[in-house]
């Protein structure tokens, strides 16, 4: 595979019942809806997802995607609106 573009490795994997476990940093953008400046200013403010660098590559993996998600509940879940 590689030889292969990006895409066709990924259909290949996917064919092949094996899911992807990390994620570029647009492709964490278009799972969660949200937009890479988004992104960038979460991490400057240090509540982004952690991130793993792979020489010049920056991926997210599915737990860090995981463990960032649950951060984000807890912290909405926690919050309330008291009454005016």
């Amino acid at each position: 595979m590689a030889n292969q573009s990006k895409a066709k490795g990924a259909e290949a994997l996917q064919k092949a019942g094996i899911a992807r476990r990390s994620f570029s940093i647009q492709e964490f953008c278009a799972r969660n809806g949200i937009s890479e400046g988004l992104y960038r200013t979460l991490r400057k403010k240090k509540i982004g997802p952690a991130e793993t660098r792979i020489r010049d590559r920056v991926v997210i993996t599915d737990d860090d995607e995981t463990e960032w998600l649950k951060a984000r509940k807890i912290k909405a879940d926690t919050t309330t609106i008291e009454p005016a």
